[in-house]
């Protein structure tokens, strides 16, 4: 998001950001302050305060739980009440709900990052635990309803691939959307593309979604053990905010690394051998895929985990959906350099192509245009 926004503003665009907020993400306050016209902010409640305060939302309509926030809603209109916006972009599936309050106001963009049905779908069919099946049918079921309700009443969609943006054309009438190809950073392609001897696997993203720790304890028990026999030195680095004790014990291994928050991803691609990317849930764009590719550190991935992103398995990336192809497939960027030079060379030429942040923010833009001319 900070970079959508940069990019709006040095195109000459005006931005005003209303966001919750986090105490940890208090901190980056000073850089949003710097760019944008206007920054206000609403500090969340602990997550457990915010569950028992709207208990019942939360079983009756589990969709609009994660971003209903009555103090935001008191703003937001307020805020449309005394000025003119061209445009209001909501960012997360659960934020359309509050389109309500800003018809014949502005137009309005919904940046989906998923299709919050579909993924919760593959979530519960992914789910052993039979009382959280339960629950994830349920939430899957509300949030399409949810989905279909709110969609239609919103200018235009944003899909962050070619998959979600499939479905919501064959499925729900009356919706406008386009595909938004996520840029990257520009440090990530600007680390050299050097071949070194490191044998470390990394893995990034953030450890509160269980998906996430799903996948890395995934690779740790059923893959790491052989590649570990194959590769008696490999490490694996899990790199990632508020990792829950199932993932810091594993730090007791001398086999693995678990840092927690890091300020910078950039110096962990770049003193790795692989990144990996196993994962079995998931919408949208898989963004960690994207960032290690750019960084020129080559993936072992999951169909899943490239799933919006063009690339090609042993041309770009390597694709295994169990353990076993998957373990063969990391030894083999561990132990090959000639596949390791292809593979790094071919995953930062995809990206250049496809995910530029110029390109990305004129995209952008050229949706606003439309959705300007038909307000």
């Amino acid at each position: 998001m900070f970079q959508m926004i940069k990019g709006l503003i040095e195109r000459g665009h005006q931005v005003s950001l209303l966001s919750l907020i986090t105490e940890d993400e208090a901190g980056h306050l000073a850089a949003m302050e710097a760019i944008c016209s206007r920054v206000i902010t609403i500090p969340t409640d602990p997550h457990w305060r915010h569950a028992v305060q709207y208990l019942p939302r939360h079983l009756v309509a589990p969709a609009t739980f994660p971003g209903w926030h009555p103090k935001l809603a008191t703003i937001l209109r307020n805020l449309v009440a005394q000025e003119t916006f061209d445009v209001v972009q909501l960012n997360w599936s659960e934020l359309g709900q509050y389109v309500g309050l800003l018809k014949q106001k502005s137009a309005t963009v919904l940046c989906a990052i998923d299709v919050l049905s579909t993924t919760l779908e593959r979530d519960c069919v992914n789910e052993k635990d039979f009382v959280r099946k339960l629950w994830l049918s349920w939430y899957a079921k509300d949030a399409k309803r949810y989905e279909k309700k709110i969609y239609p009443q919103i200018d235009h969609i944003i899909t962050l691939s070619q998959k979600d943006h499939d479905y919501l054309m064959s499925h729900m009438r009356h919706v406008q959307a386009s595909v938004l190809l996520p840029g990257v950073d520009e440090i990530l392609l600007q680390l050299p593309l050097q071949l070194h001897q490191s044998k470390d696997i990394v893995f990034v993203g953030h450890m509160q979604r269980p998906f996430n720790v799903s996948a890395v304890l995934w690779f740790y028990h059923q893959v790491f053990p052989y590649v570990r026999q194959q590769v008696p030195e490999a490490r694996l680095m899990v790199v990632g905010a508020d990792p829950p004790h199932t993932i810091t014990s594993l730090a007791n291994d001398p086999g693995v690394v678990v840092t927690g928050a890091v300020e910078r991803i950039e110096n962990f691609y770049a003193s790795s051998r692989l990144a990996i990317v196993p994962l079995f849930v998931g919408g949208g764009i898989i963004k960690k895929a994207i960032d290690a590719l750019a960084a020129g550190c080559p993936i072992v991935t999951t169909r899943i985990g490239v799933e919006g992103i063009a690339v090609r398995d042993e041309q770009e990336v390597l694709v295994a959906d169990d353990a076993s192809t998957f373990g063969r497939a990391v030894v083999r960027l561990l132990q090959d350099d000639t596949l390791w030079l292809q593979l790094a060379r071919a995953g930062r030429e995809r990206v250049l192509r496809n995910h530029a942040w110029p390109s990305t923010i004129a995209t952008l833009e050229s949706i606003y245009q439309k959705v300007c001319q038909r307000a």
